[in-house]
C-alpha cells in the first residue's frame, strides 16, 4: 500500500498571512520513495491550523524558559543558561541590520 509521509516542513510567520510549506515522500512499499510531493498555500484544514498554532505557542514557551530561566536536560534536571548569553542588541546595531 502506498503511503505518503511528511519529509520537511517550512513555516514562515514573519509575513502577513502565515506561509506553511510541506514536503512528503509519496513511498511505495516495493521500490522505495516513488515521488516527492510540495504542498504550500491555503489547503490546511482548520484543525491543522490549529494544531499548528498550539505547536508554535508551545516552541515559543520552551524557547523562552530556556533563554529566561536555563535549560531542560534529557533526565528532566536543569542547567542554568550559559554566562555568554547576551541580548540581542550586542548582536545588532542599526549600522547592522538583520538580513532577510
Amino acid at each position: 500500500m502506498t503511503e505518503l509521509r511528511l519529509g520537511q516542513l517550512s513555516v514562515d510567520t514573519t509575513k502577513h498571512t502565515v506561509e506553511i510549506t510541506a514536503v512528503a515522500a509519496i513511498l511505495d512499499p516495493k521500490t522505495g520513495v516513488a515521488a516527492w510531493y510540495r504542498c504550500g498555500g491555503s489547503v490546511w484544514g482548520k484543525e491543522t491550523q490549529q494544531k499548528l498554532r498550539e505547536l508554535i505557542e508551545a516552541m515559543e514557551h520552551d524557547m523562552a524558559r530556556q533563554v529566561m530561566e536555563g535549560y531542560e536536560n534529557l533526565d528532566g534536571t536543569t542547567s542554568p543558561r550559559p554566562a555568554q548569553a547576551a541580548g540581542i542588541g550586542e548582536h545588532v546595531s542599526e549600522d547592522d541590520p538583520p538580513q532577510m
